[in-house]
């Protein structure tokens, strides 16, 4: 399965900030169990099968406040949000009409996928997640991506230290990954 996730960096400029992301991204599709198995930049003009190729043409960086970079990263908040939402939907329903042995005795191909349901919820990398931060740590929360487009003044402030994030610019990577 292929997606598109969006890799949130700060640097001073783009070619910086491409260089951040695909590291975090290599970190993503590791050989150590990481939750994806290769990716795909959208510079990328020799793949077939992804990127480009796959999902049209998207930016290969750009600034978040930019038009393009505030589409990327609502998309992917949006994404993650209906994710969420489909799988608590279905756990609801489940948790509401079974018994606790009859969800431990359900096996993987049961007609709800309860437990895989449970792990989206869960999940903190991965196919539920569309948007990542500067370490590669998913954004699941509305507050989460906050404090990274706020450049986590809440927490520098609070602890009366300097901002190493001040003056660099946030950018968004867009890129396709296959799980």
């Amino acid at each position: 399965m292929h997606m598109v996730i969006r890799v949130l960096v700060y640097e001073k400029d783009k070619k910086s900030a491409f260089s951040k992301a695909t590291q975090t991204l290599d970190r993503l599709c590791g050989e150590d169990g990481q939750p994806f198995d290769y990716f795909t930049t959208f510079d990328d003009k020799t793949s077939t099968v992804s990127g480009e190729a796959r999902w049209g043409k998207l930016p290969s960086v750009c600034k978040a406040d930019s038009k393009e970079g505030k589409k990327l990263i609502e998309e992917g908040m949006e994404y993650t949000k209906n994710n969420f939402l489909e799988s608590i939907k279905i756990a609801r329903k489940v948790l509401k009409n079974k018994t606790d042995i009859e969800i431990f005795n359900d096996d993987i191909f049961d007609r709800d996928m309860i437990r895989y349901r449970f792990y989206c919820l869960g999940e903190y990398r991965g196919p539920s997640v569309w948007l990542y931060d500067n370490d590669g740590e998913g954004i699941r929360t509305p507050k989460h991506l906050k404090d990274i487009l706020d450049k986590w003044e809440c927490v520098y402030s609070k602890n009366k230290k300097p901002n190493p994030y001040k003056d660099l610019t946030l950018y968004v990577v867009p890129a396709d990954v296959h799980y």
